[in-house]
C-alpha cells in the first residue's frame, strides 16, 4: 500500500513542480510589466531632440484628460481660410493628437511628439513650420495646458 502511494506521488511530483514553476513565472512577469510601464522612457525621444523639446516618460498624463483639454483649447479656425497661420497649425496639431489618442489609443506622450513632424510635413510650404522653434513653441504651450 505504501509502495503504491509513493509511486503515485512520484508520478505527480513532476507535473506539480512544473505547475508551480509556471505559476511563479507568470506572477513575476505580470508584476514586472506593470512596474515597467510606469517608468518607461518615451520611445520618440529622438523627435524631442530634433525639435528641442522635452520627451516625457510614458504614463505622465492620462489620455482621457489630455484629449478633453485639447478639445477645449482647439482654435476655432475650421473652414476659415484667412485664419492666422499659428492658429491653423495649432488646430491641425491638436486634431492629429486627439485622433491618435482617441481613435488609435496612442499614448499622449508619443502622440504629442510624432504629430509635430506630421504638422511640419502638412505645412511644409510655409517657411515658418520649417523653423523648429515655431513648432517647439506650440509643443511647449500645449504641454503647459496639462
Amino acid at each position: 500500500m505504501i509502495h503504491t502511494i509513493v509511486h503515485t506521488w512520484k508520478k505527480l511530483a513532476v507535473p506539480v513542480a512544473f505547475l508551480a514553476f509556471f505559476l511563479l513565472l507568470g506572477v513575476t512577469q505580470a508584476s514586472a510589466q506593470s512596474l515597467g510601464h510606469r517608468t518607461a522612457p518615451n520611445p520618440e525621444s529622438h523627435l524631442a531632440q530634433k525639435f528641442g523639446v522635452a520627451a516625457y516618460n510614458m504614463g505622465t498624463w492620462n489620455a482621457g484628460n489630455v484629449a478633453q483639454i485639447l478639445i477645449a483649447n482647439t482654435p476655432a479656425v475650421k473652414d476659415q481660410t484667412n485664419a492666422p497661420l499659428n492658429s491653423r497649425v495649432t488646430y491641425a496639431y491638436y486634431k492629429l493628437v486627439i485622433s491618435d489618442i482617441k481613435n488609435f489609443n496612442i499614448a499622449p506622450e508619443v502622440a504629442l511628439l510624432t504629430n509635430l513632424q506630421k504638422v511640419q510635413e502638412q505645412f511644409k510650404s510655409s517657411a515658418v513650420t520649417e523653423n523648429n522653434s515655431f513648432l517647439s513653441g506650440i509643443y511647449n504651450s500645449t504641454i503647459a495646458l496639462f
